[in-house]
């Protein structure tokens, strides 16, 4: 699949007005993903006064006034300042002199020698007073700190990859599954900021120092872990550190059997939280909700998701193929249809599948996923995509955003994709602050 978009912007380099608008609309016809951008792409600039371009910006339904071009009139108003700030330059320039006289007038009064004097040593021992006072209080804070540090608030956290000790491929969607699987429960945690899995996995087979990792990360606390698979039997082992101190907080091992998996994730999440902090009951239900009761389906699910993070047209072909079945092992898990939605959403940006083939399935699975389980935030944050990308619907999309980060409001792809929209509409500033809030949340995602 090559985008129409691109190729009304090829026509458009070579000066070829016709066949550029005859693709342009094409893209508008099969709703190509890039035309949400046609206002901000700056290398529509030499198309932007031409009538037909305005038209198919309002098809899109944006707004064409974004990149008005200066007309003449406004020309004019400009030159016609320009002359009356000149025509008054004299003027102004006068009482530019008027106040350096003033100003020569005013040093004339100098105190005497000894008057100086006398003023500098009251102000040097002013000076030194404060800084006296200043160190005395910043003894005082640090002390505190100290004293305090064991029972200050874990605001933050860092599940680092966990480490796949087989080194067996085959095995490895186990150990990274684990780690996303973990990161999901514990973002869903009202104030405590959980750094997403984009983030973390460029830790991934390095040997880095929790707590170096965890200040590279701003983090208080940071969590590792090992998993080693013999045949059926698993065996896990998990610490957790507060890099503030570098200090143990909590560390375990467990031996199950592969079909225990589901219950081990959530032993984890549900035992590292409760180190964190104090569970309100609505979070520990959070954390004991399953998605699904079926451990080959969830492993299924934990495959989907390892193939889908390789951004390759393979690792997409694989993922679809593991989430559906996953799907067919429980009809009812709503995570396994966000993940196919996820698939088919992104698939014409890679070029893999034009948008007619593949948003419509991404747009259905989506909706089964919200009919099973309304507050999923994945599913609301696909369901958003697929409105603005596909549909140009910028109002529902908008709410649909907004619904998908009142239910998580640390999750960065939707703060990310809430941004492109508001860019898309030519809100710079509400943009601006939703990419900078994603940024936050995922400081080393590229």
């Amino acid at each position: 699949y090559v985008s129409s978009y691109d190729l009304a912007l090829i026509h458009s380099g070579l000066g070829q007005k016709e066949k550029c608008f005859e693709w342009l609309n094409r893209a508008f016809e099969i709703h190509d993903g890039w035309m949400i951008y046609i206002t901000v792409d700056p290398r529509w600039q030499s198309l932007r006064s031409d009538a037909r371009f305005s038209h198919v910006v309002r098809r899109v339904g944006l707004p064409v006034q974004q990149f008005a071009v200066r007309q003449p009139e406004a020309e004019a108003k400009l030159e016609s300042s320009s002359a009356e700030s000149n025509v008054n330059a004299p003027s102004g320039r006068q009482t530019m002199i008027d106040t350096a006289d003033r100003t020569i007038e005013k040093k004339a009064l100098v105190p005497s020698t000894s008057q100086s004097i006398a003023a500098r040593i009251k102000r040097h021992k002013i000076a030194v007073t404060a800084v006296i006072i200043l160190a005395g209080l910043l003894i005082a804070a640090f002390v505190y700190s100290a004293l305090t540090a064991k029972t200050r608030a874990i605001d933050s956290l860092a599940v680092l990859p966990f480490q796949n000790v087989g080194s067996d491929p085959n095995t490895e969607y186990l150990s990274d599954g684990l780690t996303e699987s973990i990161i999901y429960s514990t973002s869903r945690l009202s104030n405590l900021k959980v750094i997403p899995r984009s983030s973390v996995f460029r830790y991934k087979s390095q040997e880095i120092d929790p707590q170096t990792a965890g200040h590279q990360l701003g983090v208080s606390a940071v969590m590792t872990g090992r998993v080693i698979q013999r045949g059926d039997d698993l065996s896990i082992s998990a610490e957790l550190i507060d890099v503030r101190d570098n200090r143990l907080l909590w560390g375990r091992q467990y031996t199950r059997k592969m079909a225990d998996i589901l219950a081990v994730q959530e032993e984890i999440a549900k035992e590292i939280s409760e180190k964190l902090r104090t569970l309100t009951n609505e979070e520990k239900k959070q954390l004991a909700k399953r998605y699904t009761d079926n451990a080959e389906a969830y492993q299924l699910y934990l495959k989907g998701r390892y193939y889908w993070n390789k951004r390759t047209r393979d690792g997409y072909k694989k993922a679809t193929e593991h989430f559906e079945q996953a799907i067919d092992k429980d009809p009812s898990y709503a995570l396994a249809y966000a993940g196919v939605a996820d698939c088919y959403n992104v698939l014409p940006s890679y070029g893999i599948l034009s948008p007619k083939e593949s948003i419509p399935k991404g747009r259905a699975a989506a909706t089964r996923a919200l009919e099973l389980d309304d507050k999923l935030a994945e599913a609301q944050t696909s369901l958003a995509y697929v409105k603005y990308q596909y549909e140009y619907d910028w109002r529902e999309a908008e709410n649909e955003f907004k619904r998908a980060l009142e239910l998580n409001p640390n999750y960065a792809t939707a703060h990310q994709w809430y941004a492109l929209e508001m860019a898309g509409m030519g809100r710079s500033e509400e943009g601006i602050q939703e990419i900078k809030r994603a940024q936050d949340l995922d400081p080393l995602s590229l």
